[in-house]
């Protein structure tokens, strides 16, 4: 042939399968140097995903490759892309080529072969398959009208794809709306979400026996696409439209597939099937291919809009209202399979403290990194959540009271353990955790997913009260007084709920008057607690910084050192507003004007008990306890 112009294949995009290297790499070197875009696959399922990735005007097969059946992957392959030209090599085997020839009329290429006949063959394909689509269009006398009209059907099908919650009503409303723009006998559509589906609109009168054959000619077209194994039997099958009738028609008359693709991933596959007396053109199925295109701009933008509506973001875990129907599926499902399912309500201590003390951006690091470690520790099965602020759920199906608290317990381990913000402000947090359990043998006990949800709340809280840094487990026993229930005296001390003892609370005292101090860490050392006592403000408040998880109370005079006591608890719970102030007195008369005023300020918190410190030293001398010392 005489040498071509240096882009004779310019836009040209040509498929190359292939699996023999040297000769792979020869027939793109001479396919490039002629400004054709070239994209190598050794087997069939790279050669599929290629197709549904990019748009190829030829596709060069190789009929001799032994890793793959070349005439079956053009059957399948031009079922779904039919405007597709094909180039044939072969080695002079007539049975597959007669095979590729009852497929269509396309070119073929006898080894060993030059660049000169690969190109001058590539361009003969790609011309003809051109002709050929101006000629159907001729044919079916696609007159301006009739585009408009099937464009103006496509714009209400987007707007109904909009309108969808789920992708499975997006593949409803699309399965309903080929059928006026394209009137074939059955339009189906297969896509998944928590199950595989087909959606069927049959539109001619067909038999059962043609909506099974062509339930598995899906079926097996998706398998081809995506490289997963579906079981057939496993697929849901919902039907619209014309009820499939026992005289109908057996027959298929021709199908095409077009995969709906988003960002490299099949989102689903839109197949249309004819009866034997009508065919569809190269007109039909380019339609299609341009409809999928723009559906698949849909699939997107609803992917990108559903992440943002159930997606917290700043951790990626699932938002309130995501987490509130997650419960309510799970527990439906759980409930009425007879499993149990455990739920844990958690809340990061003193974070208000992290905020102040450290900032927001440092306190925006912790939530994240927080949420990493939770799903880092949480089974693949787990649905995880922020509630809301520092507050995060755990929703685990399938699992025991028993099993739950051992990973709870083995959570609060890891979290006590790690050290947050490690490079750029190094600290440590604890967490507080709620759980409660559905147990399938414990009748009517739970009747609902907000019941479960608010008793694994009321458990955390009951953590909170309890010095935070631990578990709390719901329990019927003691639910209709105060909700709290705690398992140390039911169980050995290896138990793991047992194991979950938090260090004692720890209690700040704020005085300045020596005896008064020395008094109050007697009462508050032989109750059990850990103490430390300050006797000017600022010590105590920088120790309240450095330590903002350590202390759980502060005992405080309404004058210390000549500051104002109002302000103490001011600045006291602007360190940690979850901290419980006492506040103790010298006045000797507590109806005395200035300290009722006083005392009523400091009351606008609901977090501080007033004390007058002649109750304390008589209540504690009567107990028979020491002195000052």
């Amino acid at each position: 042939m005489n040498q071509p112009s240096h882009n004779i294949l310019q836009n040209i995009t040509v498929l190359v399968v292939e699996n023999d290297a040297q000769l792979a790499l020869m027939i793109e070197n001479s396919l490039r140097q002629f400004g054709a875009a070239v994209f190598r696959a050794l087997n069939a399922k790279e050669a599929f995903q290629l197709l549904m990735e990019h748009d190829f005007e030829v596709a060069v097969v190789d009929l001799t490759m032994t890793n793959i059946d070349s005439v079956a992957f053009l059957q399948e392959a031009l079922k779904v892309w039919p405007w597709l030209g094909v180039v044939a090599l072969n080695d002079g085997h007539r049975g597959r080529q007669r095979q590729v020839e009852e497929l269509g009329n396309f070119r073929f290429i006898e080894k060993p072969f030059t660049c000169d006949i690969l190109v001058d063959q590539v361009m003969g394909e790609y011309t003809d398959k051109h002709e050929k689509v101006e000629e159907d269009e001729k044919k079916e006398n696609v007159q301006l009208e009739k585009s408009q009209f099937k464009l103006r059907g496509l714009r209400r099908l987007m707007e109904k794809a909009l309108e969808a919650d789920t992708l499975v009503d997006t593949l409803r409303f699309l399965c309903l709306g080929i059928g006026p723009i394209l009137p074939f006998a059955v339009v189906g559509v297969m896509g998944s979400e928590e199950d595989y589906l087909i959606i069927f609109n049959v539109q001619k009168k067909v038999s059962p026996r043609f909506i099974e054959t062509l339930t598995e000619i899906i079926h097996n077209r998706y398998e081809a696409l995506t490289g997963r194994t579906v079981l057939l039997e496993s697929i849901r099958i919902e039907q619209a439209g014309m009820s499939p009738q026992a005289d109908g028609s057996d027959a298929i008359g021709s199908t095409f597939s077009v995969p709906v693709i988003t960002a490299g991933e099949l989102r689903g596959i839109i197949t249309i099937a004819t009866l034997p007396n009508n065919q569809y053109t190269t007109a039909d199925a380019t339609f299609m291919y341009y409809a999928a295109s723009q559906l698949s701009t849909v699939f997107a933008a609803m992917k990108q809009i559903r992440k943002l509506a159930v997606r917290d973001p700043m951790t990626g875990l699932f938002n309130r209202l995501q987490l509130d129907q997650e419960m309510d599926r799970i527990w439906r499902l759980q409930s009425q399979a007879g499993k149990p399912l455990s739920v844990a309500v958690m809340d990061i201590d003193h974070f208000k403290t992290v905020n102040d003390t450290y900032g927001h951006l440092v306190g925006d690091d912790v939530l994240r990194e927080f949420s990493r470690l939770l799903r880092s520790t949480c089974r693949p099965a787990y649905v995880l959540g922020r509630y809301g602020g520092e507050e995060f759920v755990i929703i685990m199906p399938d699992v025991t009271q028993e099993e739950a608290v051992e990973h709870v317990a083995a959570f609060i381990e890891k979290v006590r353990n790690h050290v947050f913000c490690e490079e750029r402000n190094p600290l440590r947090i604890t967490v507080s955790i709620g759980l409660t359990s559905f147990d399938p043998q414990a009748q009517n006990r739970i009747t609902s997913s907000e019941q479960l949800f608010t008793e694994a709340d009321q458990a955390m809280y009951m953590a909170k009260r309890a010095g935070r840094d631990c578990l709390r487990i719901w329990s019927d026993r003691k639910s209709s007084a105060h909700g709290e229930e705690w398992h140390d005296s039911d169980g050995p001390e290896d138990n793991a709920t047992y194991r979950m003892q938090r260090r004692d609370p720890g209690i700040m005292i704020i005085e300045d008057d020596y005896a008064i101090r020395r008094l109050l860490e007697n009462i508050v050392r032989q109750q059990g607690y850990r103490v430390e006592s300050k006797d000017h403000p600022a010590a105590a408040l920088q120790s309240l910084k450095e330590n903002p998880t350590e202390f759980d109370l502060i005992i405080t005079d309404l004058s210390v050192r000549q500051m104002n006591g109002i302000e103490i608890i001011r600045e006291i719970l602007a360190v940690d507003e979850t901290l419980i102030v006492i506040i103790v007195s010298a006045y000797a008369n507590p109806a005395d004007h200035d300290f009722t005023r006083r005392a009523a300020v400091a009351a606008e918190s609901r977090l501080t008990i007033g004390f007058h410190k002649s109750k304390i030293q008589d209540s504690h001398q009567g107990s028979g306890s020491a002195g000052t010392g």
